[in-house]
């Protein structure tokens, strides 16, 4: 069984990363291997970081008003402009 589960649909935001490309080619794999895309193995990857980094998890408890905030913050696009809600039909 894989570490990390299949992929869900979510809202997402982008981000654009450069990563070694001994890195890019494990991604490229894993990202196969589990049968999902390899934003999905990022976010993935990083939430299990984060999930599992006691000294993070109290850090964020210590800086709860700035969690707060950044959870609140507007959806912004690449540019830093907030984004326009979607139309509905």
């Amino acid at each position: 069984m894989s570490l990390i589960r299949q992929q869900q649909r979510n809202e997402k935001q982008v981000v654009n990363i450069r990563l070694p490309q001994d890195i890019a080619n494990r991604l490229a794999l894993y990202s196969r291997f589990i049968e999902s895309g390899r934003d999905h193995v990022i976010g993935e990857a990083l939430r299990l970081v984060f999930e599992r980094d006691k000294e993070f998890t109290a850090w964020m408890k210590e800086h709860s008003a700035e969690v707060v905030e950044m959870n609140s913050a507007p959806v912004v696009n690449r540019r830093g402009r907030p984004k326009k809600a979607a139309a509905t039909a």
